[in-house]
């Protein structure tokens, strides 16, 4: 007999992984984008902060990107971090897609991806800045990766409350 869990069990035990809780911590502390006239700072912020910590440097357009992002995001349903988070891991190059899927493992990028799945339901499968990704494993696993790494960092603990 097979055992199965369902999302929502899945969601609840897989929220005991302290990565799984960093990646929500960051996730919460950021917050949405509502319009703000500070957003596009903020997402540039983002986007070249953590493009710098896969890759040693910024993309070279972060600020760009940050600024069509929260064009395109406005009163989404998905937090600033998590936005930015998944932006880079979308732009990363395919190589380094591939390096640190690699790195991870079969296994690590399962996880990684389904713990974002989980936790922000469809931003896998809605376009960001135009661009709609058939092969999405790597870089939500990525994406886990950004968002649990910023909040170690930081210091950021997540307080339990849920994200939508």
């Amino acid at each position: 007999m097979a055992f199965s869990f369902s999302a929502k069990q899945r969601r609840a035990t897989n929220r005991q992984i302290a990565e799984v809780q960093q990646m929500l911590a960051t996730a919460e502390t950021y917050d949405f984008n509502r319009g703000e006239s500070y957003e596009a700072d903020k997402l540039g912020d983002f986007v070249s902060h953590f493009s710098a910590e896969i890759l040693g440097s910024p993309l070279p357009n972060s600020r760009e990107l940050g600024r069509q992002l929260a064009a395109e995001t406005v009163n989404g349903r998905f937090p600033d971090a998590v936005n930015a988070a998944w932006l880079v891991a979308v732009e990363l190059p395919s190589s380094k897609i591939t390096e640190l899927s690699n790195m991870l493992g079969p296994m690590g990028v399962t996880n990684g991806a389904t713990f974002f799945t989980d936790e922000f339901p469809d931003r896998v499968k809605e376009p960001i800045l135009g661009r709609k990704l058939n092969l999405w494993r790597g870089p939500a696993a990525i994406a886990t990766i950004i968002l649990a790494t910023h909040a170690a960092q930081m210091g950021y603990v997540w307080s339990g409350r849920e994200l939508s």
